[in-house]
């Protein structure tokens, strides 16, 4: 069955694979990107980090390129750019080349995903690399509160849990483990790919693609799909927090409140409060932040929203002596929305940004790729660029005084911090004190 629509088309295979083609014009290039319905939320706490382990270890061969060299060069060679990620529900994997290497790069990809040699000398040595990459991240406290917030907003849930796992648990990982969870997780029905890019090779070429996706998809032993997972809703009654004492030159920190789900019919409301708030340097915490105030060299906020939860948060560097009149401010404008306090004309400026970010992104065949990829496996309903336009263009300066007002409650905000700070009581009372 295919079901036609502007911009794209959606194709269930017979093998069950879904597949989008997504013709753009004006573009010599195509994006191959398959995306498996399976992330860190979905490991048990043993196998903490195997989703991304995995991600990185097929990369090291497959059947048709055994070496991680033969992979390397197969794609560097016709001047392509590959590269594969993690997040918490979905692992994606992705080729972008010129449309006359299309076929090159759907066998590469499609090889990665059924066909990887998950050799035991790879596996071990694989394991100092990932142990290497915890260690940049512990040393990259920008890029640490990211997981630290995740921590205290979800708690012991399975957002909670960071995505690369645990130092443990990846020295644990062997070849049955990782044969195991791709039998669970790597099914094609639980594979989206999308074909994205040279409309001249997308559209008239469309029964083709269609074939040569299906022939390629279809190497390898089937796998059963028996993963089976039962996600566990965080709830949050009193603020919470967490301070991570690292001697540091800048302070970082989120602070921030539970959220939208993903398919909340909000959803583009928060995107709109969120962008408001700190989606460039023209919003109003990195006016107040930064430039009236000189507190910190980044302020800015952002949103994120799962199949059961979401978080709303601003993100800052900080002054490390000035952090605390930092909070401050930024929780003056978090009360200032929840009260009303919001400028339509700031509002209209936002949603125009949020329009023309979404035109740019989408003149890059990956960005069309990564949408339209996660709306088949995490959404209810697909939406086209128009589609994403016209909601934006649809919210209403009541509607997103009416969401501040109930997503910033006091009792509910959330705060991490990581800094030169061993007492973390002045923060609890900073918290109860709004």
């Amino acid at each position: 069955m295919t079901r036609m629509l502007p911009n794209y088309s959606l194709t269930t295979l017979p093998n069950g694979l879904r597949l989008v083609l997504s013709p753009m014009e004006g573009v010599g290039s195509v994006t191959v990107l398959a995306m498996v319905g399976v992330g860190s939320r979905y490991e048990t706490e043993e196998q903490a980090g195997i989703a991304h382990f995995l991600e990185h270890m097929v990369f090291k061969g497959t059947a048709n390129y055994p070496t991680a060299m033969d992979v390397s060069s197969t794609i560097d060679g016709v001047g392509g750019q590959y590269n594969a990620f993690t997040g918490k529900d979905y692992t994606g994997y992705y080729a972008k080349v010129a449309s006359q290497h299309l076929e090159l790069a759907v066998d590469v990809i499609s090889d990665m995903l059924l066909t990887p040699r998950l050799l035991p000398e790879d596996i071990e040595r694989e394991k100092g690399v990932i142990i290497e990459e915890m260690n940049m991240y512990e040393d990259d406290p920008r890029r640490k509160i990211d997981d630290i917030y995740d921590g205290v907003v979800y708690g012991k849930s399975d957002l909670g849990r960071e995505i690369i796992g645990y130092k443990k648990t990846v020295r644990a990982c062997d070849n049955l483990k990782f044969q195991d969870f791709l039998d669970s997780w790597y099914e094609l029905r639980n594979v989206v790919v999308v074909v994205a890019g040279d409309s001249s090779v997308v559209r008239s070429q469309e029964s083709g693609v269609g074939k040569l996706i299906e022939k390629a998809f279809s190497k390898g032993k089937s796998r059963t799909g028996k993963g089976k997972v039962k996600f566990v809703v965080p709830t949050q009654s009193s603020p919470q927090l967490k301070v991570s004492y690292k001697k540091t030159e800048q302070a970082h920190f989120y602070l921030g409140f539970p959220a939208l789900k993903r398919d909340d019919d909000d959803y583009f409301v928060q995107l709109v409060l969120s962008n408001y708030l700190g989606g460039n340097s023209s919003a109003r915490l990195f006016n107040e932040i930064r430039e009236k105030r000189g507190l910190a060299y980044y302020a800015y906020a952002s949103s994120e929203s799962y199949a059961d939860a979401g978080s709303l948060y601003a993100f800052e560097g900080v002054d490390p002596g000035r952090v605390e009149e930092a909070m401050k401010v930024t929780l003056q404008e978090f009360a200032k929305a929840k009260k009303g306090e919001i400028a339509e004309h700031e509002v209209v400026r936002t949603k125009e940004y949020l329009q023309g970010k979404l035109i740019l992104d989408w003149e890059d065949s990956q960005s069309v790729a990564l949408t339209y990829a996660r709306k088949v496996l995490l959404s209810k309903t697909m939406e086209t660029l128009n589609d994403m336009l016209e909601k934006v263009r649809k919210v209403e300066l009541n509607q997103v005084k009416g969401l501040a007002g109930r997503l910033f409650d006091e009792q509910k905000l959330n705060l991490a911090l990581i800094g030169p700070y061993r007492d973390q009581q002045k923060f609890a009372d900073l918290l109860k004190s709004v």
